[in-house]
């Protein structure tokens, strides 16, 4: 349990703790792809400013449209969806932080990772979800509220409605909230996937366990089997030479010398130690 704390805190001083204020996603493609959205459904919306006369009216007129239209962009980017594409990362990152730790852990520390992994998924994600949940809903909706206004609108005029306010704003509108809404349903599938990755990695290493496991059995039966094999042939050889001291006319006798006895006659065996004299005629057995 101790070490699972620790491995929670290493996350929440790394990414921060759960459901605080995130830094909007300000990275120079985002603003860029704002800023030149902007600018050109503004010249789009506003192509025939050559009918106003030349005048210090117009020219300001002109400046303060341009103006209107970025600063509302870049806003609405760093306030609202910049925001949740800062908080969908970074539960991104979270997960794909516990498969680098999930790499340098080791196997008696399994325990402490997964229940490290439960606390950053059941607690941390969570909450962000439940806060860029609603939002992303939200956005869904007004995303189809302005695409429905934008189909309204090109019914009504044809394509000219999309290059003259509001039809003009309403595309521009349409194509960054879609862009912002496909980019955050990336984050979240790849968190999805990376998921899932953990119990790939975790089936590998049980795998290997259990093959290792395996090994050891089979070598250790292995060599309960040869050791009672050799012990059994040991206590064989003890007998035989015991036999073999017992009877040293066995001992000393080959296969030769019993093939020759049909051929030689009867074999005569003088026990000296008993003064017996034994006979041995396979014709006439005794």
């Amino acid at each position: 349990a101790l070490k699972a704390f620790e491995m929670r805190q290493t996350l929440i001083e790394r990414f921060g703790s759960p459901g605080s204020s995130v830094r909007p996603e300000g990275s120079a493609t985002w603003i860029f792809f704002g800023v030149t959205a902007a600018l050109t459904f503004t010249l789009l919306g506003w192509h025939n400013w050559y009918v106003l006369p030349p005048s210090n009216t117009a020219t300001l007129l002109i400046i303060l449209n341009l103006l209107t239209i970025l600063m509302s962009t870049l806003i609405l980017h760093l306030s609202f969806f910049g925001r949740l594409l800062a908080l969908y990362k970074r539960n991104y990152h979270r997960v794909e932080c516990l498969t680098q730790l999930l790499g340098k852990t080791d196997k008696e520390e399994l325990d402490s990772w997964w229940n490290c992994r439960n606390f950053v998924l059941n607690d941390d994600l969570s909450l962000d979800y439940d806060i860029g949940g609603l939002a992303v809903s939200a956005t869904f909706l007004i995303a189809l509220l302005l695409f429905g206004a934008l189909i309204t609108q090109l019914v009504r005029e044809g394509l000219q409605g999309m290059l003259e306010p509001p039809g003009s704003y309403l595309a521009y509108a349409c194509l960054y909230i879609t862009c912002c809404l496909i980019k955050l349903f990336t984050l979240a599938t790849n968190t999805y996937e990376e998921q899932h990755r953990h119990i790939a990695v975790l089936q590998g290493i049980s795998n290997g366990l259990y093959q290792q496991g395996a090994l050891s059995t089979d070598y250790n039966e292995f060599m309960e089997y040869h050791g009672g094999v050799n012990n059994h042939t040991t206590t064989q050889q003890g007998t035989t030479g015991r036999s073999h001291q017992d009877t040293p006319w066995l001992r000393n006798s080959s296969d030769d010398d019993f093939q020759g006895l049909a051929d030689d006659g009867p074999l005569l065996i003088d026990d000296e130690e008993s003064d017996i004299n034994i006979s041995i005629d396979p014709d006439h057995p005794s």
